[in-house]
């Protein structure tokens, strides 16, 4: 389809259009869609957010290995059932958990990143908020 500019049209993801180049030696280069552009800059790393998610989400794993070593337990069933199982299996559970998440949040930043965010440090908080609940009443009753 074309333009009124006299270029040529294709739908990229997200319901927007961009135009196509009009040389030949432009129409080399990949045609930037939203999906992989923030503001006209690739994005080549995760987020500040999601990587915080991340280390939150690690470090739980491993202060719950070392607090249950040495006597403690876990708050949540379902990661207490992985847990009985044995460490590789409650290691795999975790990253279950929280992987996907952070997959499907990555991806819709790239579409709409104010909103990504938002969600991305909500979840932060939640998290957190949780995971000192769980700790008081698990260690304080």
């Amino acid at each position: 389809m074309r333009g009124s500019a006299g270029r040529r049209w294709d739908a990229v993801p997200c319901g927007e259009r961009a135009a196509q180049p009009a040389t030949a030696r432009e129409s080399r280069l990949p045609p930037a869609s939203p999906a992989h552009l923030q503001g006209g800059v690739p994005i080549k790393t995760l987020c500040p957010g999601n990587q915080i998610l991340i280390g939150l989400c690690l470090a739980d794993t491993v202060s719950t290995l070392i607090l249950t070593s040495m006597g403690g337990m876990e708050a949540n069933p379902i990661m207490a059932y992985f847990l009985n199982r044995g460490a590789w299996h409650f290691v795999l559970a975790k990253i279950a958990s929280f992987a996907p998440a952070v997959v499907l949040l990555e991806n819709y930043r790239r579409r709409r990143p104010e909103t990504a965010d938002r969600m991305i440090y909500i979840t932060i908080f939640l998290y957190l908020s949780i995971y000192i609940v769980a700790f008081m009443r698990v260690n304080f009753g």
